[in-house]
């Protein structure tokens, strides 16, 4: 089946292992044939690195009739504006976290997507790695009983200088990081009904670099502490911490699904793989769970794979807008819930996206295993 021709655009640091895999294993059903930045010396030195034909402006391949599918790997602040181009230009898109730093962002794109009968998806895709995929198939198959409590923790220290748009609308930790955290439980218990939240600026200045190499200091707009509790709509409560604020702890980052007949330990979810740990009734003490599903190594673009799929056999993509735009909403109301002081109802929801077939490897790569 003929291979989605498609262009990246944004060739920083991310855009070196999508690169790596979608024009590696995941080239079964993606064909990578542009690299594009406003920096076109980064954009040259991508394209000649991974053997891309196509070293190109963004304006011309929006512009370009032949690419099907951008990859968006730019900062965040920009996610809007590049989909935004792609969508008009009868592109479907695959974006990095999130559709955008505020709601009337996500509901453009998801409008312009259904109107010209576009596929929009997005990071995180780590949901679909063998860790989480692991997890799922255990709680749907009853191993803790009912599941009943979850913890999120994202914990770490931003001391050294940063991006000024860290700190800016739409990132902080919670946006940054917390995408990962809020898609992991989303795949595993699925909607929210409403959240509250707890936030604070802890440092009102952060060191950012400039575009010139200098260092200076900036104003944090963002909180840059935050917990939040979500309630989903099948009554399982989520307490959620995302901080940059935290020096050390004695926890890594992790996610833990309680129920009635045990627990899960499951991995940070930046990641794809595991380790995996079920605590039951009447054991001394956790067990590692083996994994048993594909994609336990770094597989960034596995989301870009399933999507290309999806676009050619006319299915669903898993890790679609439908699902980040829901994740965008609960970013968005436990910050205006901290603001509030009060509880509040998340709108949007989702349909449980289906779960990745355990030989997935030989359904989406050109081998059989990620090199």
């Amino acid at each position: 089946m003929k291979r989605v021709r498609t262009a990246i655009i944004g060739c920083g640091e991310i855009s070196h292992i999508y690169l790596k895999n979608l024009t590696g294993p995941f080239s079964k059903w993606v064909d990578v044939v542009a690299c594009s930045d406003l920096r076109m010396e980064q954009a040259e030195l991508r394209a000649k690195e991974f053997n891309v034909p196509k070293a190109m402006d963004p304006e011309n391949v929006y512009k370009d009739d032949s690419i099907e599918l951008i990859v968006c790997l730019t900062d965040t602040p920009t996610h809007h504006f590049v989909c935004k181009n792609a969508l008009q230009n009868n592109k479907h898109v695959y974006v990095e976290k999130t559709l955008g730093i505020n709601l009337e962002e996500g509901r453009e794109l998801l409008q312009l997507a259904k109107e010209n009968n576009l596929y929009l998806a997005g990071a995180p895709d780590t949901f679909l790695g063998a860790g989480f995929q692991t997890a799922r198939r255990l709680i749907d198959d009853g191993w803790i009983g009912k599941p009943i409590a979850a913890v999120a923790s994202m914990r770490r220290r931003v001391n050294a200088p940063a991006p000024n748009w860290l700190w800016k609308k739409g990132a902080g930790p919670l946006f940054d990081m917390g995408p990962y955290y809020i898609t992991a439980l989303l795949s595993i218990l699925g909607s929210v009904d409403s959240v509250v939240g707890l936030n604070q600026i802890s440092y009102p200045e952060r060191s950012i670099y400039t575009l010139d190499g200098r260092v200076e200091m900036a104003q944090v707009e963002v909180p840059t502490n935050v917990n939040g509790m979500l309630r989903f709509k099948n009554g399982v409560d989520a307490l959620l911490t995302t901080s940059f604020d935290v020096w050390d702890s004695q926890r890594e980052n992790h996610v833990e699904i309680n129920g009635t007949d045990g627990s899960i330990i499951l991995p940070d979810p930046n990641f794809f793989g595991g380790p995996i740990y079920f605590y039951g009734k009447n054991m001394d003490g956790p067990k590692e769970i083996p994994l048993i599903h594909d994609f336990s190594e770094n597989s960034r673009g596995l989301g870009v794979a399933d999507m290309a799929r999806a676009i050619r056999l006319g299915t669903c993509a898993r890790a679609d807008s439908v699902m980040g735009y829901h994740m965008l909403e609960i970013a968005v109301r436990i910050i205006e819930s901290g603001e509030a002081g009060k509880f509040l109802k998340v709108e949007s929801g989702i349909d449980m996206p289906l779960p990745m077939p355990v030989d997935s490897m030989n359904e989406l790569c050109v081998d059989s295993s990620l090199k």
